[in-house]
């Protein structure tokens, strides 16, 4: 089977993930393609070559981001019979402030302590006390 080379639908300029699937069927095959952006869950189906519904979700119309409701959905699909056709993702977003290690702590009133009593006692070469 040689794979479709054009989308069947516009993809929309602010798209983050986009994945079209596709199942066989009785009357020549199906088509889904989920489509996630910063603002909407849109999804577009029909039959092979003739994908003509779509459904739009707005921001407060899911649960989640639209990204994991793609994932959740494509899933779906994959679970009944749906194989990738094609997919676009953009880079992965810079990583949340959730995601950096946690900046160095001050030490404390005994570890500063300790340091000083460090730093006097080997000032004078060969002696600790």
């Amino acid at each position: 089977m040689s794979l479709p080379t054009n989308w069947p639908v516009t993809i929309p300029a602010n798209a983050k993930a986009v994945v079209w699937m596709r199942s066989d069927s009785v009357s020549g095959g199906k088509d889904w393609i989920g489509i996630a952006t910063d603002r909407e869950f849109i999804t577009h189906w029909g039959k092979t070559g003739h994908v003509n519904q779509s459904r739009v979700k707005e921001k407060n119309g899911f649960i989640g981001s639209a990204l994991s409701n793609l994932m959740a959905a494509a899933a779906g699909k994959s679970r009944k019979g749906y194989w990738v056709v094609a997919r676009m993702t953009h880079d992965a977003p810079a990583p949340s402030l959730n995601d950096l290690p946690p900046p160095p702590s001050k030490p404390s009133a005994i570890a500063k302590a300790v340091e000083a009593w460090q730093k006097e006692a080997f000032a004078t070469e060969g002696e600790w006390f």
